[in-house]
C-alpha cells in the first residue's frame, strides 16, 4: 500500500509530509461532522460498562471486575489456577513492572509453546463488547493469537460506547503516523466449519478472559488511560 500511495505522491507532484497538506487534513478531520449514534451510546460509565461485560460474556468471554492493578493480578493468579493452567504467562512490556509473583512473566512476542499470553486494551467497546489492540514495540500484536489463553486487562476509563470511538482514540493517540494494525477481539476464536459444530481455538485463543480496572492511578494503567482520554468521551 505505501508503494502505491508513493506513485500516487509522485504522479500528484506532491509529498506525504507536506505541512499545508497535513494540516488541511487533520483540519478536514476535526471540523467532520459526526454521524447519528444510538442513545445508549452516550449512556453513564456503569451503563456502558454493564453493556461492554454483557456482551463480552455473551461472546463466551470471562470477565472479573476489580478495583486495582494489584487486585487484577490477584485476579489473573486465582482465575489461571481454578482453570489448571501453568502461572506463566508473556506479557505486554508496558505489564512487567506489576508484581506477579508466584507466575512467571516474560515480556516478548509469544511463540508456540506460550500457553498464556497477557496484555492490556487500548479501548473497549460497550456497542460490541470488543477489545481494541493496536500495533506497538512494547505490545506484540501476536499476544492477540498465539497463546491459546489470552488475557486482558482494560482501564473502566478506556470504554467507550459506539464503534466510532476507536478512531478518534487512535487520531488521538497516533497523531502523525497511524499504527501498522488495529486489532479486534470480540471472544474466544471459534468455528463451525465442520458439520456445524462450534470449535473453540481453531485459529486463535481457545479462552478469553478480561479484567476491567476501576483504577487509573498506578503507572502501568495510566500510561493507556491518559493518552486520548477525550479522544473517547467526545
Amino acid at each position: 500500500m505505501s508503494r502505491v500511495l508513493a506513485r500516487i505522491r509522485a504522479a500528484l507532484g506532491v509529498r506525504g509530509d507536506a505541512p499545508a497538506r497535513r494540516r488541511a487534513v487533520q483540519e478536514r478531520l476535526r471540523r467532520h461532522p459526526r454521524g447519528p449514534l444510538p442513545g445508549w451510546a452516550t449512556a453513564d460509565r456503569e451503563t456502558l460498562l454493564a453493556a461492554f461485560r454483557a456482551r463480552l460474556e455473551a461472546n463466551r468471554a470471562t470477565v472479573a471486575r476489580v478495583p486495582d492493578e494489584n487486585a487484577a493480578v490477584a485476579a489473573v493468579r486465582a482465575w489461571l489456577t481454578h482453570h489448571d493452567l501453568p502461572l506463566e504467562a508473556v506479557v505486554a512490556a508496558g505489564l512487567a513492572a506489576l508484581d506477579w509473583a508466584p507466575l512467571r512473566i516474560e515480556t516478548r512476542p509469544p511463540g508456540p509453546d506460550d500457553r498464556v499470553g497477557i496484555a492490556i486494551a487500548d479501548l473497549g467497546i460497550a456497542e460490541t463488547g470488543s477489545l481494541v489492540f493496536f500495533s506497538a514495540p512494547d505490545a506484540p500484536i501476536t499476544l492477540a493469537f498465539v497463546p491459546e489463553t489470552h488475557i486482558v486487562l482494560v482501564p473502566a476509563g478506556r470504554v467507550a460506547g459506539p464503534m466510532e470511538a476507536i478512531w478518534a482514540h487512535q487520531r488521538a493517540r497516533f497523531p502523525n503516523l497511524p499504527p501498522r494494525s488495529v486489532t479486534l477481539v470480540s471472544g474466544p476464536s471459534r468455528t463451525a466449519d465442520i458439520e456445524q459444530t462450534i470449535e473453540f481455538g481453531a485459529h486463535g485463543p481457545k479462552r478469553l478472559h478480561v479484567v476491567i480496572i476501576e483504577a487509573q492511578s498506578s503507572p502501568s494503567v495510566a500510561r493507556w488511560a491518559s493518552a486520548g482520554a477525550s479522544a473517547e468521551r467526545s
